[in-house]
């Protein structure tokens, strides 16, 4: 999410390591604006394959993943047998996604 008129800038995404295979969508450069610690990215319907690459090499520590959902989903799956209310936070997050720019 940016503000229009912000300036987009080439970006290329890496994870923590010096390792080449901790590069973010292997070469693939997008356009993004100027990113913080602070800032989310999403990356929608990652599915079984999200975390198989995680380690914790040289100590580092598995990141940190939120799993954000519809509240329509929440609605449904909070009261089913495998999961309850409890396994939520449930937040209000007030954002728009912008696809990449590719």
């Amino acid at each position: 999410v940016h503000s229009e008129g912000e300036q987009l800038k080439p970006t290329v995404l890496w994870g923590p390591t010096c390792h080449p295979i901790d590069r973010v969508l292997d070469n693939l450069v997008i356009m993004l604006p100027a990113c913080t610690i602070y800032d989310w990215l999403v990356f929608p319907s990652r599915g079984a394959y999200s975390m198989t690459m995680a380690s914790r090499f040289s100590t580092l520590p598995e990141p940190h993943i939120r799993n954000v959902i519809s509240q329509e989903l929440f609605n449904i799956l909070k009261d089913s047998k495998v999961l309850g209310p409890d396994d939520f936070l449930e937040q209000n997050i007030a954002f728009t996604c912008n696809e990449f720019s590719y």
